[in-house]
């Protein structure tokens, strides 16, 4: 992990995060969607998906950290059979085309090269078998949801407009569900999420198969950690507060990485969502300690445990720049625990 590091901010309520749970698309966590599918749960081929879902669907306003996917069968009464898949390998990414087939809002639609559709926070959450059930019928609509296992977490921050892909290989079936998945369909451009893949290749390259405007039904657990935002008074006062929300659990030191270069779309820069200048590296000679806005140690009563408030005329100097922002976190082994989301804010 590269010791980077930044110039003035970061600021943190310092809260555990708190898990929460969604489906996505959203408004399904307690109710039956309204169709089903086969696809790959309850098929002896090897299979391979991009479930593609919307950035709109997440009820979130800030970057969230995804700790466990599920999905359930189509009715309540469905039982679920004894299940075992050789392998079920999961990658999480947000993406840089729109769900849609059409495209929208002048980004792309979903590209047939299942690559083109995964930025570059791309991130492995589980690998190898999936082995469950039986799953009794659960009394209750849609109360049974039936989780993959990940290992790993993945942080996405839907506010960037990016929309979200799971992307599945079902390698080496050995036993099925038995019946149907829950999956939601609609009307196009407002379903929210569609499914493309391939329905005989684990690993496959290329789409081959999809369902215009139907995407299985997930839902996701996930904890709001490191929000981000930054603030101030106009160039008549100049001042800069910034607050970082619920850092992650085990935090005990960190980094705050700046630049001045954004001529790429918001979180889309190589480091952490920055495209790294100058500035970008100003703070890696510095030792850490309490209070130090660019490599700082987290305690009690100062930065960043309270909030950064620089006071007025401090970015006098800056009016009329553009910076992108970002915190790094880390435990007491300079283990990685987490970073938050980009913020983009302009002096003007």
């Amino acid at each position: 992990m590269i010791r980077t590091l930044s110039l003035v901010l970061v600021v943190a309520a310092c809260a555990l995060g708190q898990g929460t749970s969604q489906s996505l698309p959203a408004g399904f966590l307690t109710a039956d969607s309204n169709s089903a599918t086969a696809f790959p749960q309850n098929q002896p081929a090897d299979h391979t998906w991009q479930w593609h879902y919307d950035s709109g669907q997440f009820q979130a306003q800030g970057p969230i950290q995804i700790t466990e996917i599920y999905t359930r069968a189509s009715v309540a009464t469905a039982t679920v059979a004894a299940f075992s898949f050789g392998t079920w390998d999961v990658m999480l990414a947000s993406s840089p085309t729109d769900y849609t087939v059409a495209g929208q809002g002048g980004v792309p639609g979903h590209s047939l090269t299942l690559a083109n559709n995964l930025n570059s926070d791309a991130t492995v959450v589980r690998t190898g078998p999936l082995v469950g059930g039986p799953y009794p019928p659960s009394g209750a609509p849609a109360a049974t949801w039936i989780p993959w296992g990940l290992t790993g977490t993945f942080t996405y921050d839907p506010t960037l407009g990016n929309d979200f892909v799971i992307q599945i290989d079902k390698c080496g079936t050995i036993s099925m569900w038995g019946t149907s998945m829950d999956g939601q369909s609609g009307t196009a451009g407002l379903n929210g999420g569609n499914r493309y893949g391939d329905t005989a290749i684990c690993n496959a390259v290329t789409t081959s198969f999809s369902n215009n405007e139907f995407v299985p039904t997930v839902r996701i657990d996930y904890t709001e950690n490191n929000n981000l935002q930054a603030s101030w008074g106009g160039p008549a006062v100049a001042d800069f507060n910034v607050t970082l929300g619920m850092l992650s659990p085990g935090a005990v030191e960190g980094f705050t990485m700046l630049s001045a270069t954004t001529v790429l779309p918001a979180g889309q820069g190589p480091i952490y969502g920055l495209l790294p200048d100058s500035l970008t590296w100003l703070g890696l000679v510095q030792p850490a300690a309490i209070g130090n806005p660019f490599h700082f140690i987290v305690g009690p009563g100062t930065y960043p445990t309270n909030p950064l408030n620089l006071p007025p005329g401090t970015m006098a100097p800056f009016v009329g720049q553009t910076w992108d922002l970002v915190v790094l976190l880390f435990d007491g082994s300079f283990g990685f625990v987490g970073n938050s989301n980009v913020v983009r804010f302009s002096f003007n």
